[in-house]
């Protein structure tokens, strides 16, 4: 293991360490793509991987066809046989489960694609295949985008079902409220169990010290300086 992406993954072990997760199989999913998703669910799972309370390995199952970027980035590799080849070929799934240089993670790519998939058709034996998985890992699952879905994906909001909880990710300052709260009500009446909502790339101030800021600002006005140094004083703010 390169000295590189040891420091990469205590990084990301750092930062995401503390995000409380539930038990069971988890399922993540965006409003629209380019919302950080799968940068977000790849570094859960590595952060998972690393706690000592786990006592199962985890496995990151991809099912985004959109770009396949989970399963490549911890294996870098994108030819690699995974979920299409189970349920499309009829594959076994030790042969599509692959081990990563991160201790007790594994990946299960989406895998090959036979000519004429139509994931729909597959939603039940991939329901019968997470089950059969759940008993031995910690599934975390990564999807397409709500509003990406087509035929040639598996639903995010079908896929909910097959979930313990699913997480929905947005990124602040670009997904609009609306979107957001029609991806949440189309996972809910489904029947999925939302486990709750990450906003990704969003910086919050503790109230009171964004008001400290302010008020120090003020204090460069002359003729406010005195009473808002008073306000500072009063409210404790200093």
């Amino acid at each position: 293991m390169s000295d590189i992406k040891t420091r990469i993954q205590v990084a990301v072990y750092s930062e995401f360490r503390r995000v409380p997760l539930p038990e069971g199989v988890l399922l993540f999913t965006s409003a629209l793509s380019r919302e950080g998703k799968t940068f977000i669910t790849t570094s859960l799972a590595i952060a998972e991987s690393y706690k000592l309370s786990m006592e199962k390995p985890v496995l990151f199952v991809d099912l985004s066809s959109y770009n396949q970027e989970g399963g490549s980035i911890l294996t870098e590799n994108k030819a690699l046989p995974g979920v299409a080849d189970i349920v499309g070929h009829g594959k076994k799934p030790e042969k599509c489960i692959h081990q990563t240089v991160v201790p007790n993670l594994f990946v299960l790519p989406y895998g090959n694609a036979p000519v004429g998939f139509e994931p729909i058709t597959c939603l039940s034996a991939l329901k019968i295949l997470i089950g059969q998985l759940s008993e031995k890992y910690r599934i975390i699952i990564d999807t397409v985008p709500v509003f990406l879905r087509n035929r040639g994906n598996f639903d995010p909001v079908e896929l909910s079902l097959l979930a313990d909880a699913t997480f929905l990710i947005i990124l602040a300052g670009k997904t609009p409220m609306e979107v957001i709260q029609r991806s949440k009500l189309e996972i809910e009446n489904a029947g999925g169990k939302l486990g709750g909502v990450i906003m990704n790339d969003r910086f919050v101030r503790p109230l009171r010290n964004e008001l400290g800021m302010y008020l120090r600002w003020l204090e460069w006005i002359p003729f406010v300086k005195y009473p808002v140094r008073y306000l500072r004083a009063r409210l404790g703010i200093y």
